[in-house]
């Protein structure tokens, strides 16, 4: 199995980087513009800023969490607003605990709730030996709306720091103070799926962690697990494992908080052939038992995105997955996909598609959904970036998606292409706000200066009040390492002026 060294390589490829964030509201057409916020506060224009991620509540808070450089080598930083964007602290806070800059932290993930809790995991190297470069999981926390964190970050891993390779957290959470983080671990050999919980929002976590993925310790590669939960103890872990040679889609299941799991898990891919690969999972769920995984799967011959879900609790699933990208199976690569649920049977799901059109395959975003719960889907995909006028050979890159329970699903991706702005990347959303049904026909840019270059990695986040945020790394005039903030003010009320 490949390791992914994604921040290492980012550090020599991408370069001096500064990371963006937008805020603004819909309906509105066009991104009113008004004197940027520098969030990242430290003198800048000297490290980068790497890899945001962000969360918001519905009360107007939003998180945003990057790699800092600043100190040397990456640290975890974080900065925070409590009014829908408006204004920000004057001071960010580095959340890996030792010292600054002297070891690799990164793949960091957040997640939040509207109670004040903010819950940050992350890959930490601080652990190797000389020569021996591994990595653990490691985990903060706040419980008063960022204001304050633990003194000390926790280790969730429970074999020996610094052995192996714990590697690629991912972590879901609700608003009983439960939280859990899966990650793929190599202690036994080749990488298994291991999983620790807290029941106390993140204070104390379990003695020992728990493998999920079965068959002997080591004996084949499990990967790329991802995790989700409701409020009343069910807690689903799906990954890809190769315990028949090729890849398949595999879940196991909790119904007590964590404390107890399947002796055997899942195979979700309904697909035996050996010569066949499904990979890449992602999955959600909700408080009725209702749960849904996604997968690329090549047994077509190029990748196509296929969907499993149960209704009860992950107890049985259907006999027949489905395929959910419309063009001709197998024709064209569908691949990097993504999905969103909501309680009232709304499954959204976009990924990267290369068909062609136009005589052209460039990288493009489509869309599928299904209003009843899984049970059927439009026949129709569709296509969301839209090429700006006069614009040829773009491509849609890192695309992101989220979803609120108004109906509004929105998706932002990086354009890369010959006709960009200073051959380099924008950044552009879409959205829709009728559960799915009708899209804008055309794309609306985020950033906003013609001195943004190598803008790249956005990320999105929208509440319930209709406020969408953007964040994403890039460097303006040459400068590197700030984070900046845009912002569009409340509903119906807009303020104007450049970013720069």
């Amino acid at each position: 199995m490949l390791r992914n060294k994604g921040l290492l390589l980012a550090m020599v490829v991408i370069g001096l980087m500064a990371v963006y964030i937008v805020v603004f509201t819909l309906p509105e057409e066009s991104i009113p513009r008004k004197t940027d916020i520098r969030l990242n506060m430290d003198s800048g224009e000297t490290r980068p800023s790497l890899r945001p991620r962000i969360c918001s509540a519905p009360d107007g808070h939003v998180y945003v969490v990057w790699n800092d450089m600043r100190n040397g080598k990456p640290d975890i930083y974080l900065n925070y607003s409590t009014d829908n964007g408006k204004t920000w602290q004057a001071n960010d806070r580095r959340l890996n605990s030792g010292f600054p800059g002297a070891s690799i932290s990164e793949k960091h993930k957040i997640a939040c709730n509207n109670k004040g809790q903010i819950y940050i995991v992350w890959q930490d190297y601080r652990n190797s030996s000389s020569g021996n470069e591994v990595s653990d999981i490691y985990f903060n926390s706040s419980d008063d709306f960022g204001e304050t964190w633990q003194l000390n970050d926790i280790r969730l891993n429970t074999n020996s720091p610094g052995i192996t390779y714990s590697e690629d957290p991912h972590i879901s959470s609700d608003n009983m103070g439960n939280v859990y983080v899966v990650w793929e671990d190599t202690r036994n050999g080749n990488s298994d799926i291991y999983i620790n919980y807290s029941g106390d929002y993140g204070k104390t976590w379990q003695g020992n962690d728990i493998r999920l993925d079965m068959g002997n310790f080591g004996e084949r590669f499990s990967e790329l697990p991802q995790v989700s939960n409701d409020g009343n103890g069910h807690i689903y872990v799906v990954w890809d494992d190769f315990i028949k040679s090729d890849a398949d889609i595999y879940l196991n299941y909790s119904t007590d908080f964590g404390k107890t799991w399947l002796s055997s898990a899942l195979q979700l891919n309904m697909y035996n052939d050996r010569n066949n690969l499904a990979t890449h999972p992602n999955i959600s769920s909700d408080s009725s038992g209702h749960v849904y995984v996604i997968w690329e799967d090549d047994r077509n011959g190029n990748t196509d995105i296929y969907f499993q879900y149960s209704d009860d609790f992950g107890v049985t699933w259907q006999t027949d997955d489905t395929r959910l990208d419309r063009d001709d199976p197998g024709s064209a690569t569908s691949a990097y996909q993504q999905i969103k649920t909501d309680d009232k049977g709304n499954i959204y799901v976009a990924w990267n598609d290369y068909r062609y059109i136009n005589n052209s395959n460039r990288k493009k975003i489509y869309f599928n959904y299904s209003n009843d719960y899984g049970a059927t889907w439009q026949l129709l995909d569709k296509q969301i970036d839209s090429r700006p006028a006069g614009k040829k050979g773009l491509k849609a890159y890192d695309f992101e998606m989220d979803i609120n329970s108004n109906g509004y699903i929105c998706i932002v991706w990086e354009y890369f292409g010959q006709d960009i702005d200073n051959d380099s990347g924008d950044i552009y959303i879409n959205y829709s706000s009728d559960y799915g049904s009708m899209f804008k026909l055309s794309s609306i840019r985020v950033d906003r200066s013609d001195k943004d270059i190598d803008t790249q990695w956005p990320v999105i986040a929208i509440d319930e009040k209709n406020y969408i945020y953007v964040a994403w790394q890039g460097k303006r005039s040459g400068k590197c390492c700030e984070i900046y903030f845009n912002s569009y003010g409340d509903a119906g009320t807009s303020s104007s002026g450049r970013d720069r």
